[in-house]
């Protein structure tokens, strides 16, 4: 079965609770989304996946996605893993190639740490942390659902309302680090030009 990996965005008027946040990384522990939203991001290399000449990165779209696991708890962390993943490829990478080459390092290090900044700011709204436009009688959320998408069929194989997950926050301190879960949601060798189309 061939499938593609998405997410919508959708404006529901109620927030469900947060589950506890524990199983997006195995080493860390406890409900630490807010706790984490406190913090400042710790800039990065942002080379990371350091494919071509001149340190060239790649878009989520021109990876391949790998099989989800078959255990339900493993293919939802490996789920949002995906979402991180296409998150960190085509926003904040895409941000990071903007940067002007000619920057000395002090202002080079500023922009990062200020993409970095903003990328946990979309965390946290994802989280429902933020991201409430409110009233005395109504409010307005944000709310965005991954979905895998069965390719031949476009039929929703798997759907997740990121709020309900185990946190963005805590998953964007072990993406930052590279850190994509012990399954990852993409293949060691990139898509062919011709797969590309």
């Amino acid at each position: 079965m061939l499938c593609w990996l998405g997410f919508t965005a959708f404006q529901l008027p109620t927030r469900k609770s947060k589950s506890q946040n524990h199983e997006m990384h195995g080493r860390t522990g406890g409900p630490f989304s807010r706790l984490l939203a406190s913090r400042s991001p710790v800039p990065r290399d942002f080379y990371r996946y350091c494919l071509k000449k001149h340190h060239s990165t790649m878009a989520a779209f021109e990876f391949n996605l790998s099989e989800p696991p078959n255990d339900p708890r493993q293919r939802e962390l490996w789920l949002q893993h995906a979402i991180g993943f296409i998150l960190f490829q085509d926003v904040r990478d895409y941000a990071l190639q903007q940067i002007d080459a000619s920057l000395k390092d002090d202002e080079k290090s500023a922009a990062i740490k200020a993409i970095n900044d903003a990328v946990y700011g979309l965390m946290m709204v994802l989280d429902g942390v933020t991201g409430c436009l409110s009233n005395e009688s109504r409010r307005v959320n944000l709310r965005v659902l991954a979905e895998l998408v069965d390719v031949d069929t476009d039929e929703v194989v798997e759907s997740l309302d990121l709020m309900d997950g185990y946190g963005m926050c805590l998953g964007y301190h072990g993406w930052i680090e590279n850190d994509f879960g012990d399954v990852l949601p993409f293949t060691a060798e990139p898509k062919s030009e011709e797969d590309r189309q």
